[in-house]
């Protein structure tokens, strides 16, 4: 019986908060708008791209004006994706476990499809069965849709399937998909903000996952 593990990206499997983080400011320089911190960009992040850039600027964007801010954004983000992003410790451990026991191992992303894909590439290549970000012909979570291809394509019931994640988005997401959800504290949230969504578990760090696993499966 195969038995699938689903894990967010941003602030669940690599800390890229600093290179998001210079990509806003880059193109808010460009604009003469006032820069962002870390602190202030940890909470725009889990809804994609054209929400990021919406609170980064202060305001609702056209179509016209988001594809412009974008452009400038993900030209300077394309570029710069890896220069301080890392994955958290203990993953690679984590998941030459979890492969070696078996299980399958999906990304499931609300950054941009080409990026997610790049970074899995080069951090963990190999490791993912499936790998989905935000294109424009599919929904983006909280929306199930993504974890629904992922589950279709794998072949996996959603009784043996596992949702990470370290937002409220990726805890709607697993609710919305109804599959089960373990909750990140070490992300870009506080447990407070993911208490109301009644997680299955929370981890403090990746290697608490694999007792969990053991629990579920």
């Amino acid at each position: 019986m195969k038995k699938l593990i689903i894990f967010d990206l941003d602030g669940t499997i690599l800390n890229t908060l600093t290179d998001i983080t210079n990509s806003v400011n880059y193109l808010l320089k460009k604009y003469n708008l006032p820069l962002k911190t870390e602190v202030e960009i940890k909470k725009y992040l889990g809804k994609g791209p054209r929400y990021l850039l919406e609170m980064a600027v202060g305001k609702a964007l056209s179509e016209l004006q988001y594809q412009t801010y974008y452009n400038y954004y993900d030209a300077h983000y394309d570029i710069h994706k890896m220069d301080n992003t890392v994955a958290y410790e203990g993953f690679h451990e984590v998941f030459q476990t979890l492969k070696k026991a078996g299980f399958l191992l999906a990304v499931c992303s609300n950054k941009q499809h080409s990026a997610t894909v790049d970074l899995m590439e080069t951090l963990f290549k190999g490791v993912f069965d499936y790998v989905i970000g935000t294109t424009p012909n599919i929904k983006r979570k909280p929306d199930s849709q993504m974890v629904e291809i992922i589950i279709d394509q794998l072949q996996v019931a959603k009784k043996d399937t596992l949702y990470v994640g370290d937002t409220e988005i990726d805890m709607q997401t697993a609710i919305n998909a109804q599959i089960k959800k373990v909750a990140v504290l070490y992300g870009f949230r506080e447990r407070q903000d993911l208490e109301q969504f009644r997680p299955d578990y929370y981890i403090n760090s990746p290697k608490e996952l694999l007792d969990i696993v053991k629990d579920v499966f």
